[in-house]
C-alpha cells in the first residue's frame, strides 16, 4: 500500500495537498508551514530533538522524502496498533526520524485522552503528507483506509441520460465516439506504415472495416452562438467519464474565471439533470479545479492563456490527459492547443483508441478561421487530415423555447453583419478579437452590406493599392475618400489569380483598366501601394518597374492614373497602430468594408497615405 502527497500550495502558516492511495486521489489533507531546514542539525547525531532555530516546535510540516510506515506492537494496549515511520531518502538529516521525534510521536494511539470505547483522532504522518482519519477502536488501520477508497463515492443506482441533439449536434457527436469509425461506424486499429530513422516503429490509426486513416481526431464546432456546441461537449466529456473509468478529461478556456462562470455551470447541469449527486457519485473540488467520479474518471479545468514567461507552454509539464475540450478556442494561440494535444495519451489505446479534441468558437478572424473553414480569400478550406470541421447555427440548438427567444431578439438587431454572425454563424460577418493585428476592427460597425452601390462615385478619384505578391495571387484594393465627411470606403479587392496566368503586373493592371472602363470611371486613378514594388519583378519586361507598367498599362487618357508613394514603408507596428486608431475613430474619423471584402480584411494593405 502506497500513500502519497501532492502538496499544491505552501502558504506562511499552513500547507494544502491532495493524499493518493496507489495512485487514486483520497482526500485533501493540510499541514503546518513547510520550511527551509539547514542542510545539517548538530543535535540529531547525539540523539537529541532538533533545535535549529529554522524548525518552529509544533508549527513546522514533515520534510518531503520517502518514509516507510509499519504497524508495532503497543505494549501499553497489548496489540499491533501503533503506527511507526522512518525516512529512507531525505538527504538534509542523517536521521529525521530522530530529528522529529517529537512529532512523531503523536503516532500512536492516545485512547484514554479521549475515552475508552469512543472514537478517537489519529493523524497519520506518510511522506510527505498528514493524513486526519477518524477510527473507531479495535479497528485495522490499513483495513480501514483501503474500504474508504474504495466507498468514498458511489455509483448511481438509477442513471438517467436524457439528451435529444439535433441533426448537427448527432453529427458532431459520432466524431467524438471512441474506437468509431464516422466513414462506416467500424472500430479502428492502430498499423505499422514504417520506420524511423533511429529505426522506431511508427503506427497510424485506420478503420478495420473501410480501411480509411482520415479519422478525425482535432474537430471544430464553430458558428452562432446559442447553437449548441459548448453543450454537445460537456454531455461529451461527462459521458466519456461514466463510461470509461479512471479518465482524465479537459475542459479549458483562455481564463479559468470565464470558463467556470460558462462550461463548468453547464457540466454541474449535466450532472444534476442526470440524477447524479454530489459528494455521493461525484465529488468537486473548486480549489484544485476538478470534478472526481465514483469510478476514478475526472473532469480537469486549464487554464490556456498565453503567458509571455512561458511561451511552450512548459506549466503542462508531463501532463496526461485521455479527451480535451477547448471552449472559446478563438481567444486562444494555436500553439496552446497543440501543447494540450500532445499531451492526450492517459489511457488512449484502452478507451478512445486515437486522440480526440473538441473545439469550439463563434466566428472571428484568425488561426482557426484559416485552418477549419475558409482562407483569406473566402474559399472553403479542406480540412488537413485527421482534422474536421461542422457549422453550427442557431438554429441547430434542439431546444425550441430558447431558440424561439433567442432568434426573436437578434432579429431586433438592424446591423446585418452581427445577425448573420451570431444568428447564422456566418465567418463572412466577423469580429476581431485582442489576438487580432487589427483588433479593434468590428464587423458590426465598419462592414456595409452594398458599399459599393451606395458609395462609389465614378466622378472622384481612386484609390488603388496594389499587392505584387506572386504567391498566392496578386491583388489591388480599391477605395475612395470623403474627406468632407471623413470617411474612408474600402470598395473593392481584384485578384490576379494563378490559374487565369493574371499573378502579373501586365496581366493584372489590363484587368483593372477593363473593369475602371466598364464603371465608366471618369474620376482619375491614384497608384500606390508597397513601395518595393519599384524594385521587384513581377513583370515581362527587362529595366521596368511595376508603377510603371501600371501607369502605361492605363494610358494617359480618361483614367489619368498618378503613381503616389511613400520613400520607404513605414515599420509594421506603426502601421498597425494607425490603423487600429482609425478602426476606434481617430478625429472623427471612419472606415466603411464592403461586407463582400469580409472574406480578406483586415489583413490586406491600406493606403500608406
Amino acid at each position: 500500500m502506497k500513500l502519497t502527497l501532492n502538496r499544491k500550495f505552501k502558504g506562511q502558516t499552513y500547507t494544502i495537498g491532495d493524499l493518493s492511495i496507489d495512485g487514486k486521489f483520497f482526500c485533501n489533507t493540510i499541514e503546518d508551514a513547510v520550511r527551509e531546514l539547514p542542510a545539517t542539525c548538530p543535535d540529531t547525531p547525539r540523539g537529541r530533538s532538533c533545535t535549529c532555530k529554522e524548525k518552529v516546535y509544533s508549527k513546522t510540516a514533515i520534510p518531503a522524502g520517502t518514509y516507510k510506515v509499519t504497524l508495532q506492537y503497543s505494549p501499553k494496549y497489548k496489540k499491533k496498533n501503533a503506527i511507526s515511520a522512518r525516512c529512507t531518502s531525505f538527504p538534509r538529516h542523517p536521521d529525521p526520524f530522530r530529528q522529529h521525534r517529537g512529532r512523531f510521536r503523536r503516532l500512536y494511539h492516545r485512547g484514554k485522552e479521549y475515552g475508552q470505547g469512543k472514537s478517537f483522532g489519529i493523524p497519520y504522518y506518510i511522506p510527505k503528507t498528514v493524513c486526519h482519519a477518524r477510527v473507531r477502536k479495535g479497528h485495522n488501520h490499513s483495513d480501514y483506509i483501503n474500504r474508504m477508497a474504495v466507498n468514498r463515492l458511489k455509483p448511481p443506482r438509477n442513471l438517467r441520460i436524457e439528451f435529444k441533439p439535433s441533426p448537427r449536434q448527432y453529427e458532431l457527436w459520432k466524431l467524438l465516439q471512441p474506437n468509431y469509425c464516422p466513414h462506416c461506424g467500424g472500430e479502428i486499429e492502430q498499423i505499422l506504415i514504417g520506420y524511423d530513422q533511429q529505426g522506431n516503429p511508427q503506427y497510424r490509426p485506420q478503420c478495420r472495416h473501410c480501411k480509411s486513416q482520415n479519422l478525425p481526431q482535432l474537430i471544430l464546432g464553430g458558428g452562432a452562438a446559442g447553437g449548441g456546441k459548448s453543450y454537445i461537449g460537456s454531455v461529451w466529456l461527462v459521458s466519456s467519464c461514466i463510461r470509461f473509468e479512471n479518465i482524465r478529461a479537459v475542459v479549458a478556456r483562455k481564463t479559468l474565471k470565464s470558463l467556470k462562470e460558462s462550461t463548468w455551470n453547464t457540466i454541474k447541469s449535466i450532472l444534476k439533470d442526470w440524477g447524479l449527486k454530489e459528494d455521493t457519485n461525484y465529488k468537486i473540488n473548486n480549489l484544485e479545479g476538478t470534478l472526481t467520479f465514483w469510478n476514478d474518471s475526472v473532469i480537469i479545468m486549464k487554464e490556456m492563456a498565453d503567458i509571455p514567461s512561458d511561451p511552450n507552454f512548459e506549466r503542462f509539464g508531463s501532463s496526461e490527459y485521455t479527451i480535451a475540450m477547448v471552449d472559446e478556442v478563438s481567444e486562444i494561440s494555436e500553439r496552446a492547443v497543440e501543447v494540450l494535444f500532445s499531451r492526450l495519451r492517459w489511457r488512449t489505446h484502452e478507451t478512445f483508441k486515437t486522440p480526440r479534441m473538441l473545439l469550439t468558437t463563434n466566428p472571428t478572424i484568425n488561426w482557426v478561421r484559416s485552418r477549419f473553414v475558409q482562407d483569406e480569400n473566402g474559399d472553403k478550406v479542406i480540412c488537413r487530415e485527421g482534422e474536421a470541421y461542422i457549422p453550427f447555427s442557431v438554429f441547430d440548438n434542439p431546444n425550441i423555447a430558447f431558440r424561439q427567444v433567442y432568434e426573436a431578439a437578434l432579429n431586433k438587431i438592424r446591423d446585418q453583419a452581427t445577425k448573420e454572425r451570431l444568428l447564422y454563424g456566418n465567418w463572412d460577418f466577423v469580429e476581431a478579437n485582442d489576438m487580432a493585428i487589427y483588433n479593434s476592427f468590428d464587423g458590426s460597425r465598419h462592414l456595409v452590406t452594398g458599399l459599393k452601390e451606395k458609395a462609389y462615385d465614378p466622378t472622384k478619384p481612386l484609390i488603388t493599392v496594389w499587392d505584387f505578391n506572386v504567391a498566392p495571387q496578386m491583388s489591388v484594393l480599391s477605395a475612395q475618400i470623403d474627406y468632407e465627411n471623413r470617411k474612408v470606403y474600402i470598395l473593392e479587392e481584384i485578384l490576379g489569380k494563378p490559374e487565369e496566368k493574371e499573378n502579373n503586373t501586365p496581366a493584372l493592371a489590363r484587368k483593372v483598366r477593363l473593369k475602371l472602363y466598364r464603371d465608366k470611371h471618369i474620376g482619375g486613378v491614384d497608384v500606390t501601394g508597397d513601395p518595393s514594388g519599384l524594385q521587384r519583378s513581377t513583370t515581362n519586361e527587362d529595366g521596368i518597374n511595376n508603377y510603371t507598367i501600371i501607369t502605361d498599362t492605363f494610358g494617359r487618357g480618361i483614367l489619368r492614373p498618378k503613381v503616389k508613394l511613400l520613400r520607404k514603408q513605414p515599420p509594421q507596428a506603426t502601421r498597425c497602430e494607425f490603423v487600429n486608431e482609425v478602426f476606434g475613430g481617430y478625429e472623427g474619423w471612419e472606415i466603411q468594408i464592403d461586407i463582400k471584402m469580409s472574406q480578406t480584411y483586415p489583413g490586406s494593405d491600406l493606403p500608406a497615405s
